[in-house]
């Protein structure tokens, strides 16, 4: 191997008498900027403006070889820096707007969660089941002795507490119920629900090569492929993933399609939830109004006996209305899974698992209504 200029001249394919001819330059620009090496060599067309000019000795018209190899070499080191100082600022700008758009979403989830934890919780202090029942003893505070279960002398009329305290009642029972209901459809899911399951559909149709080109990009480029390309939450789990191509298949043809039945049930389940609360606010509200609003200021009996009927009511000492009011009970129950005999991924399951695990019990608590 050669070094030097004679390593340089037998790269390129010249003569070292040839490398001051311009066309030669344009051939081999040995990858830098022509101006930048044009500069320091005069071209032949330009020579002719020099010719009243004093002509110089031979020695000085001529550029050191060496000289000429390290410039060269300079400038495509020069090069090289440039771009990679480009390539590091256009990072540091795609990092910038990334980490902007990140803090502006952190900052809206921290106000939303500010103003959401309290009221989303049933076990809060905001709206638990025990302020509902502060209310609901604070109203019956004003005519019984809630100690002596005894009446008090000269109670405040049923009409004016109703008035001042009765619709608190109400609101903190529906308040209770929506978020007694949000809970149960945010915890639905055994885990905490991944937030790909929005993005689950029928069909996965995202191709290959996408999800490999993804998952070469940075995390600060990530977000504006995903954009350019319309990616979503599925997709970024996936690339996750760096699945092979059978591995790929088996995502799209067989786990992606039973993850969406599952998907389908939850929705059917909260659909249910969701209807329930709507009968139980409903009914609630209508016995709220014709057992209070109506008994306390129809008139029609005195207050004296409605006190004396809530007396006799266990409704300051809660019994168990589960079973006693409804009739709800509970009993152990195994659920039997047959793997094997799925659908969608019971094949799979053959060829992975032993069969012993083809078959396998959860237990579970039954409610049921006893008619009986």
């Amino acid at each position: 191997m050669l070094f030097g200029w004679q390593g340089l001249e037998q790269e390129i394919g010249v003569e070292r008498k040839e490398i001051f001819d311009e066309s030669i330059l344009e051939e081999y620009d040995f990858g830098v900027w022509k101006e930048d090496l044009t500069s320091e060599i005069k071209p032949q067309e330009n020579l002719e403006e020099t010719k009243d000019k004093p002509k110089l000795s031979q020695n000085s018209e001529q550029l050191d070889p060496n000289k000429m190899e390290k410039k060269l070499r300079n400038r495509i080191r020069s090069r090289k820096a440039r771009k990679r100082k480009k390539e590091y600022l256009e990072e540091l700008e795609t990092r910038v707007k990334y980490l902007e758009k990140e803090n502006i979403r952190l900052l809206n989830l921290l106000n939303q969660n500010k103003s959401e934890s309290q009221k989303d919780n049933p076990m809060n202090s905001k709206v638990p089941i025990n302020e509902y029942d502060k209310v609901l003893r604070k109203v019956w505070s004003n005519v019984i002795d809630l100690e002596t279960f005894d009446k008090k002398e000269n109670p405040k009329p049923l009409a004016d507490i109703w008035d001042d305290e009765c619709w608190k009642l109400l609101e903190k029972h529906k308040s209770f119920v929506d978020s007694a209901i949000k809970m149960l459809i945010n915890n639905i899911h055994g885990n905490s629900t991944p937030p790909y399951w929005k993005d689950l559909t029928e069909e996965y149709t995202t191709d290959y090569n996408i999800i490999k080109k993804l998952n070469s990009r940075t995390k600060y480029q990530i977000p504006e492929f995903m954009e350019s390309h319309e990616l979503n939450e599925l997709d970024l789990f996936v690339a996750s993933l760096n699945p092979t191509k059978n591995q790929f298949n088996f995502l799209r043809k067989v786990l992606f399609k039973k993850m969406f039945e599952l998907k389908m049930k939850c929705q059917e389940a909260i659909k249910k939830l969701l209807d329930a609360k709507i009968i139980i606010q409903e009914t609630y509200g209508e016995h709220f109004l014709i057992g209070g609003l109506f008994l306390a200021k129809s008139g029609i009996f005195k207050d004296e006996q409605i006190i004396n009927s809530k007396i006799k009511e266990t409704i300051i000492k809660k019994e168990d209305t589960l079973k006693e009011v409804w009739k709800v009970k509970s009993e152990p129950y195994t659920l039997t899974y047959k793997l094997s005999s799925d659908k969608i991924i019971g094949r799979a399951i053959k060829q992975h698992l032993s069969k012993e695990n083809y078959r396998k019990n959860l237990d579970f608590n039954r409610f049921y209504i006893n008619v009986t």
